[in-house]
């Protein structure tokens, strides 16, 4: 933090030098838009579309493809090389992997915004004595740190926690800077929900019976919320960001292929609940939802699906927080629906 705040990049040690890469000011991966230059670059990309006919809104979504190279991976074995999970018959299967399956322990994971190193809070956490309270604490992967959703306080992994404070306040501050650049322009964000939206979800899962017998489980979870559409590397932190006093429009994470009737119900309580009020924006009104029902239009899904997805978006637009549904990835929507007239389902009564 002290030679951070110097500014340089070479520091003399006897007759050696110490030399300090600081990073570039920005770069198309980047996610700290605490960094001027990162926010700069971000706002230029969008004024070229922008000053194009075909554009006269933002979207800021959530997926960031910076989800890099890793060595290690963590599991219900513990922590170990990726090579041995794959040994051993396991592949990368998001949080909370199950069986013999592990977390990616990117090192995107491992790189936070710069501005943390100067974060009094979080100095200050990592200050304390103690194995638990130690610098080791964020200079090792810790085992189970990516595993749950992300904690609420500093007390048990102080580097995902704090990492994903910093980079909703570099959020932040690109919002602000894309509301006083285009002052008329409507901006949305997607959303991700909370942490307890999923602790809450995953609870009810766990006693929620199946019609067909059994219960569906916690891990049930991820068949429901739009999963492909988050990278938690940047994701958790838009989750977590401060609206307060901004226009912006927060828009749902929303839900993935077709999910059934009681699950979907849980979900959308939790997660509209959740964004009840809006992270502090003025914005007021119904909302956008995201839905990632791409695979329900691809063979072999489309004949025992599309009656059911039509009926949850028709369900979906029946509420009184939602105004409009995104349809992700958009090429399967325009290729796959009849093009004469794609959304004509809307206007009947089709039960799933």
């Amino acid at each position: 933090a002290a030679l951070l705040k110097t500014g340089k990049t070479l520091v003399s040690l006897g007759r050696h030098q110490l030399v300090i890469d600081r990073g570039a000011d920005w770069s198309v991966e980047m996610v700290d838009f605490e960094q001027p230059r990162a926010r700069q670059e971000a706002i230029a990309e969008i004024a070229t579309q922008m000053a194009l006919p075909a554009w006269d809104e933002i979207f800021i979504n959530t997926r960031s493809h910076t989800q890099l190279a890793a060595s290690t991976g963590d599991g219900l074995q513990g922590l170990d090389s990726i090579l041995e999970y794959r040994r051993r018959g396991g592949f990368s299967r998001g949080d909370q992997p199950t069986g013999k399956h592990y977390t990616h322990l990117a090192i995107d994971r491992a790189a936070a915004p710069r501005g943390l190193a100067v974060h009094k809070p979080f100095l200050k956490r990592i200050g304390r004595t103690g194995s638990a309270s130690s610098i080791e604490s964020i200079t090792t992967w810790q085992a189970r740190e990516w595993f749950d959703v992300c904690p609420e306080n500093d007390r048990q992994f102080p580097w995902r926690f704090h990492r994903s404070r910093a980079i909703a306040r570099g959020v932040r501050r690109l919002l602000v800077d894309l509301e006083l650049r285009f002052p008329k322009a409507r901006i949305r964000v997607v959303i991700p929900p909370g942490g307890r939206v999923e602790t809450a979800v995953r609870r009810g899962l766990k006693t929620m019976k199946r019609p067909e017998g059994g219960v569906y489980k916690a891990d049930f979870y991820r068949h429901i919320w739009g999963s492909n559409n988050h990278i938690a590397s940047i994701g958790e932190g838009l989750g977590t960001v401060d609206l307060s006093g901004l226009r912006i429009e927060p828009t749902f994470l929303g839900i993935r292929f077709a999910p059934p009737n009681g699950p979907l119900d849980l979900f959308l309580k939790h997660t509209l609940d959740d964004l009840a009020g809006n992270r502090g924006s003025r914005f007021r009104g119904p909302q956008s939802l995201v839905y990632e029902a791409q695979e329900t239009l691809r063979a072999p899904y489309k004949a025992k699906f599309t009656e059911k997805r039509e009926a949850i978006i028709r369900g979906l637009l029946a509420r009184k927080e939602i105004r409009e549904v995104i349809l992700y990835e958009s090429a399967d929507w325009a290729y796959f629906l009849p093009p004469d007239d794609p959304h004509k389902y809307l206007q009947t009564n089709t039960k799933p």
